[in-house]
């Protein structure tokens, strides 16, 4: 009778050590692939001539940045300037330790 119970707590504990350790990974996955998404999205940024303008009517290149949302995900983004306003892009990317993947896109522009 008490074998039942230590074998559920020791399964439960081997799930948590489990899952732990898949989302310590994911993140780290997640972190090294930071540096590819920036570096594709200066490309794509770079290819389709975007620039914006600053306060001045000055032309200014977008600024690129990334980060971690949630293990395996990173969010790749650009912000052009356009004076006072400005227009954010964003894709999320699945990172695996294989590849990146385009997860979904979005764009926000000023009102």
């Amino acid at each position: 009778m008490t074998q039942r119970p230590l074998l559920l707590k020791k399964l439960g504990l081997g799930l948590c050590i489990l899952a732990l350790a898949l989302a310590v990974l994911g993140y780290l996955t997640a972190k090294s692939a930071q540096t590819d998404i920036e570096a594709a999205t200066h490309a794509f940024v770079r290819s389709k001539g975007i620039m914006g303008r600053n306060f001045g009517g000055e032309r200014v290149a977008p600024e690129v940045s990334s980060h971690v949302e949630w293990p395996f995900v990173v969010v790749g983004s650009y912000f052009v300037p356009a004076d006072l306003h400005g227009s954010y892009h964003q894709t999320t990317y699945l990172a695996l330790p294989w590849g990146n993947y385009a997860m979904s896109n979005e764009e926000f522009f000023p009102i």
